[in-house]
Order: C-alpha cells, then sequence, then structure tokens
C-alpha cells in the first residue's frame, strides 16, 4: 500500500508491506532507490504476520521520517527484494 497525503501544507508519503517474507527491500521511486523497507514478523493476538513501512516527509518531526524531496504523483513505484522486481505501479497523478 502507498499513500501521499497533504495535511496541514505538509506533504507525507508513506509505503507498506504487509504479509511478505521477511527482509529488506528496496522502494525505488522514478529510477532512483529512495530508501530500504525492513519487514518483519509481528506478533499479535496469538497470531503471526508481517509488516514493514516507510515514511518520507516534507518536514520530518520523527526519527523514522525521511525528507521527502522528490515528487510521487505519476511516478513509478517499484519494490525490489534484491535484485528481484516484486512490485511496479504508477502512483496517481491527482
Amino acid at each position: 500500500m502507498a499513500e501521499f497525503e497533504v495535511e496541514h501544507n505538509r506533504a507525507e508519503f508513506e509505503v507498506d508491506l504487509d504479509n511478505v517474507p521477511e527482509g529488506n527491500y528496496a522502494l525505488v521511486v522514478d529510477g532512483v532507490n529512495r530508501g530500504t523497507i525492513r519487514v518483519y514478523t509481528e506478533y499479535e493476538h496469538g497470531q503471526t504476520e508481517t509488516e514493514g513501512e516507510i515514511e518520507f516527509s516534507e518536514y520530518p518531526d520523527d526519527a523514522d521520517e525521511i525528507l521527502l524531496d522528490f515528487e510521487v504523483r505519476g511516478a513509478t513505484i517499484e519494490i525490489f527484494e534484491g535484485e528481484t522486481l516484486i512490485f511496479s505501479g504508477v502512483f496517481p497523478a491527482g
């Protein structure tokens, strides 16, 4: 799941990976590696699932946020596990 949001004149972009094998996944936006999504196992209510996320913001105010200094709208979003492309799509321009 990928989400772009502008709230209070602050743009944020987040990508979540759920129910994929544990590991590190590269997030590539328009051909540029923008970071690593670390997927780990979460234990909740007696069940296990895997999840990971990466968050960007124009004005990062959290240690987990990365500076959003690139355009997301209309960009090609790709996720790689090593050299293997596991997802590719164009983020909506609107």
